[in-house]
């Protein structure tokens, strides 16, 4: 019996341009030249995690060996998976870079205007903020003596679209603000899943980027309204 076995793609390199980004809104080059597999390159896949994370995230791919991304603010770690049409891969370790956080650029805007695998891709840089700012908000309430049972979005026998706080003991200061952000949490989970809702999944990466960005989505579970 004679065993043929898959070689992964080799003699290539990867890299990544500029090294560091101004904005949320400036744009990366990501570079894979001259690798080589007998069967073929298949396509380039990007992970990404911060120094805080263990676990590698999915943020883009492309069958061109040169393609440009977007980042969200903060530290990143960056890895390139090369893949042949066997499905044998090579991966390759970028240099790690740093977004600086830009109030004036506005991730809304490309939500708009942006192919289905930005749209993908910017709503992945949002929500690791936004569930931060849950667990945060969650924090808060209980260090201020405020239950955390007492605290959600509409109820999901409400068939109304948008969402409202209920809680009790709606005269502490606390609890109004808290009730107020975790409302415009809600909401905004609704716009996003009404997005990610209207995009096609056209191939086997674009269901894996989707299912990434809807894990996050629904992670807050006490911002989860009927609609979402």
């Amino acid at each position: 019996m004679n065993v043929r076995l898959n070689r992964p793609p080799s003699n290539g390199s990867c890299s990544i341009s500029p090294h560091n980004g101004t904005t949320t809104t400036t744009l990366f080059t990501i570079s894979c030249h001259n690798w080589f597999d007998e069967d073929e390159i298949k396509d380039y896949s990007l992970y990404r995690r911060s120094n805080n994370q263990s676990e590698w995230i999915f943020v883009t791919y492309s069958s061109v060996e040169t393609f440009d991304i977007l980042f969200p603010s903060g530290d990143h770690q960056l890895l390139v998976s090369v893949r042949d049409k066997r499905d044998c891969v090579t991966q390759v370790n970028l240099r790690s870079i740093s977004v600086q956080t830009d109030s004036s650029s506005s991730l809304d805007h490309l939500l708009s205007i942006g192919n289905p695998t930005t749209k993908t891709q910017v709503m992945n840089f949002m929500l690791p903020q936004m569930n931060q700012n849950n667990i945060d908000f969650l924090r808060d309430a209980s260090s201020n003596g405020i239950p955390l049972a007492e605290i959600s979005v509409s109820s999901l026998d409400n068939s109304s679209s948008a969402s409202t706080m209920t809680v009790t003991n709606t005269s502490h200061v606390l609890m109004e603000k808290l009730a107020e952000m975790l409302d415009q949490q809600a909401e905004k989970r609704e716009y996003l899943m009404k997005i990610l809702d209207d995009l096609q999944i056209t191939t086997f990466n674009t269901l894996k980027l989707q299912s990434t960005t809807l894990v996050q989505l629904a992670s807050s579970t006490n911002e989860l309204t009927r609609t979402t």
